[in-house]
């Protein structure tokens, strides 16, 4: 479970773009970004460290978590899976 309210809320899964956006926010900030968004009928957090540690959760258990190398564009594929 999430123990932080969400940074940001989405309408959709995050895109690319978006996370290099809360990549950049969350070393910026040497927090971590917490983003909600409703997938597939499932609700859904994206949590971003501050090393750029990218970590998909859903019904707060561990969905997915990818390196900081991994590619932006795989994050938001994870996102959607």
């Amino acid at each position: 479970m999430i123990d932080t309210a969400p940074t940001h809320t989405l309408d959709a899964p995050p895109s690319a773009d978006d996370v290099r956006s809360y990549r950049q926010d969350a070393a910026d900030s040497g927090d971590s970004v917490v983003v909600a968004y409703v997938y597939d009928g499932s609700d859904r957090h994206l949590v971003v460290s501050p090393r750029g540690t990218c970590v998909v959760l859903e019904g707060g258990t561990s969905n997915d978590a990818m390196n900081p190398d991994t590619a932006p564009e795989a994050v938001a594929e994870a996102c959607r899976a």
